[in-house]
């Protein structure tokens, strides 16, 4: 089954008179379950390409389908709803709450989403062990490292039981054996639990991992 599928898609921004065209008819179609990498250099299109997919943003031409199903036509509050319930998001500056624990963090997709108080106990204290983390629950972002505050973000994303998990540039603010120890871990997680990833990155480690390489050059896939 296909979890993405980009159909000839456009994406120009403009500014003023002036324009630049981030991707030029894309085709790519991604299978649930795959460990994908897009990789290509900077400006190459590959995090224009990720939003897109991610519905952060809207293409100029073409169509995206999420499981088979067109994100052309919905509405603002639609997209809302289908990020917090179908997708997860991995950053590269990990993006968490600096004022909420570790275990509030990822808690807070649940809450999003109406979870029970006693459901999100179980599933945030579930998946903060998983990701190596079951005695830091009370612990702020800034008392933890960077590493450790990527794996609440990886916890964050995949708490909701997403199908699609987006990560830009994940390893990118961490040091060489952290990158590979989350490198590692998410692709684990993906081994395990069938979560489909698709990351946009420089990353050697993780282009060596994926399952597929999709290299983008100039808006275009190489």
């Amino acid at each position: 089954m296909e979890i993405v599928r980009v159909n000839k898609v456009k994406k120009v921004y403009r500014m003023g008179e002036l324009s630049f065209t981030a991707l030029c008819g894309v085709d790519l179609e991604v299978k649930a379950g795959e460990f994908l990498a897009l990789a290509g250099p900077s400006g190459s299109g590959k995090t224009t390409l990720l939003n897109l997919i991610g519905c952060l943003d809207h293409p100029t031409t073409g169509e995206i389908f999420l499981e088979e199903e067109s994100i052309a036509n919905l509405s603002p509050d639609q997209l809302a709803d289908l990020r917090k319930k179908k997708l997860g998001f991995i950053f590269q500056s990990f993006n968490l709450i600096p004022v909420l624990t570790a275990f509030e963090n990822v808690e807070y997709p649940l809450i999003l989403n109406k979870v029970k108080p006693a459901e999100r106990r179980k599933r945030v204290s579930k998946i903060l062990s998983e990701v190596g983390l079951g005695d830091k629950l009370t612990n702020f972002p800034h008392q933890l490292s960077g590493g450790q505050q990527q794996r609440v973000s990886i916890a964050r994303a995949l708490v909701h039981q997403p199908a699609l998990v987006l990560a830009d540039e994940p390893t990118a603010n961490l040091d060489s054996q952290t990158g590979q120890e989350i490198v590692s871990l998410m692709q684990q997680l993906n081994q395990d639990q069938g979560v489909s990833f698709i990351f946009a990155t420089h990353d050697q480690r993780i282009i060596e991992r994926a399952a597929r390489v999709v290299n983008l050059v100039d808006g275009k896939i190489a």
